[in-house]
């Protein structure tokens, strides 16, 4: 499958910059994670992620294709072990990016 960063670049820099291979270091939980990505991030920046995210979902795949894709875009967070698929942890992830 073919790399998605230059369509996604805001969730690219997300999952690369904040959901690197040890985010669990700098934060316990992946709420936390995006607290901090809030906190760090120009508001314009955080709502393009969140329309990233939005468009990523809307688009029909298997949970292994949006998987792969997360992995090309650098994301090493596993919502599998929190008991989400790859599309719930999105949708949370939209809503925390969301919220006033």
């Amino acid at each position: 499958m073919a790399s998605k960063r230059g369509e996604y670049p805001n969730l690219h820099w997300l999952c690369s910059a904040y959901f690197h291979q040890d985010w669990g270091m700098d934060d316990p939980t992946a709420d936390d994670v995006i607290c901090r990505y809030i906190r760090d991030t120009d508001p314009q920046e955080v709502r393009q992620t969140a329309d990233e995210i939005s468009a990523f979902l809307r688009i029909e795949m298997t949970e292994n294709e949006r998987k792969a894709i997360l992995d090309g875009l650098g994301c090493e967070c596993y919502p599998r072990g929190e008991g989400l698929t790859y599309s719930s942890w999105l949708q949370r992830m939209h809503a925390l990016l969301t919220a006033k």
